[in-house]
């Protein structure tokens, strides 16, 4: 998987012996700075300039988007530098910006 400055993230399927392929493209609407897995796989949250994060329901044939958190009321938005699910996916945590927090949802 990447993420990068042109709001874009990228899926790529591995095996063993043949070139990367792209998976799925997702538009994250903003330049993206982090990114992370749930343990099974069925989720990707994306972290990015605008402060927001973006949860991908992932399955065999689409990536959804299917929630974004909001940034705090803050002018202009938090950039969200980091980002790790929980081992269980129940709890997902990020941190950057000036405010040097980190949020547990």
């Amino acid at each position: 998987m990447t993420g990068s400055e042109d709001k874009k993230v990228r899926l790529y399927a591995l095996e063993d012996g043949v070139a990367p392929s792209l998976e799925y493209t997702l538009d994250a609407g903003s330049p993206v700075q982090a990114l992370s897995f749930t343990s099974d796989s069925k989720l990707l949250a994306s972290g990015s300039k605008d402060g927001r994060v973006r949860i991908y329901a992932l399955t065999s044939s689409a990536a959804t988007l299917t929630y974004t958190i909001e940034p705090a009321d803050k002018q202009p938005p938090d950039r969200v530098c980091s980002i790790a699910f929980a081992e269980d996916s129940k709890l997902l945590a990020t941190s950057g910006g000036a405010d040097n927090q980190l949020r547990v949802y």
